[in-house]
């Protein structure tokens, strides 16, 4: 195909009227299997929008070795994937859609499983560098999943995923909303989101109730992806579990909410902070205050800290954020 000499980063945007004639082809022969509603299935139908998705990845590994796409389904986006990036990666838990796409894409390296349990550190590792992560989300996996790719470690280097416009809208909140969230603060830190564009209800089947948003990150190991230093994932998780303290009782001011933390806290917390609700904080405002409360070590300094009045079953595990496997009944993705 003449496609495979085309640049990566330019191919799928580049793609000739014969290919695309070849694609809407295969695309359109629907095989007739309907949408599994408990894997939260609602399969891309626009190849227009399919197109632009895949323009927004931007890879440049060589043939998109680096290139990951996580729950092909029927292979919407996988088709013009593919033409651009031959050797990219698809990981899809469905054994009908696997079948299929090992039928009508031979060259696709497919792995089966469970996309929250894919190894991505050893993936990078193998494929020589950051991976670039495409999806169009199950929507019930969105925030396991964006907690996925900010445990990852540099792992991950960009993400182009597809989700309900309300949750979009919660990831790019400013501090001061009610839509401003844990989901706010920790992508806006350690993931720069950044909105594409949307799609209508329409280009699925089945269609959704609501306007599906495609956002873009760039994870840093880093606050505010700049040249500051890598927090370690005990930082993250206190950070994490003192978002979760916090908003669970957004009403409250921080003294009610951080009461059994204060009298051992690494620094005294001014009253100015303590009258004030975990809205009204900026993402910057929340490192400055888990600093306050915990210290500036990489080790987390008292570890002990954390789990004072947390839930006895809370984890960071539980909330998608510790690289492991979260779903050990789900298949995990063999090895290739």
């Amino acid at each position: 195909s003449v496609m495979m000499f085309l640049s990566p980063g330019a191919a799928a945007l580049r793609l000739s009227r014969c290919a695309l004639s070849t694609l809407s082809a295969s695309a359109a022969a629907d095989p007739g299997y309907k949408a599994k509603q408990s894997l939260g299935q609602n399969f891309l139908q626009d190849e227009a929008a399919a197109r632009k998705l895949v323009g927004c990845l931007q890879d440049e590994s060589e043939g998109g070795s680096r290139v990951v796409e996580l729950g092909p389904g029927k292979g919407a986006l996988t088709r013009p994937l593919l033409a651009a990036y031959p050797q990219m990666t698809g990981v899809e838990i469905d054994e009908r859609s696997v079948k299929l796409l090992r039928e009508e894409l031979p060259s696709l390296r497919l792995l089966q499983g469970d996309m929250l349990a894919l190894d991505l550190a050893a993936m990078a590792a193998e494929r020589g560098g950051a991976l670039s992560v495409i999806s169009n989300t199950p929507f019930y996996l969105t925030s396991p999943l964006l907690f996925r790719l900010l445990a990852s470690g540099g792992a991950v280097g960009r993400a182009v995923l597809t989700m309900q416009k309300e949750v979009g809208e919660k990831v790019l909140a400013p501090h001061g909303c009610k839509q401003y969230g844990i989901l706010s603060v920790m992508l806006q830190l350690f993931a720069q989101p950044e909105a594409v564009f949307d799609i209508p209800p329409a280009a699925f089947r089945p269609m959704p109730k609501c306007t599906v948003s495609v956002l873009r990150f760039a994870p840093t190991a880093a606050p505010g992806g700049g040249a500051g230093a890598a927090w370690s994932a005990t930082q993250r998780e206190q950070l994490l579990a003192l978002l979760k303290r916090t908003f669970e009782q957004r009403r409250k001011m921080l003294r009610q909410t951080l009461k059994p933390l204060l009298a051992d806290a690494a620094t005294p917390i001014p009253d100015e902070w303590l009258t004030k609700r975990p809205e009204q904080l900026s993402p910057f405002e929340w490192v400055e205050l888990s600093s306050m409360v915990f210290g500036d070590s990489a080790d987390g300094g008292d570890a002990s800290l954390l789990r004072k009045d947390m839930q006895p079953k809370w984890s960071a595990t539980k909330a998608g954020w510790k690289d492991n496997k979260l779903r050990p009944n789900r298949p995990a993705p063999a090895p290739e």
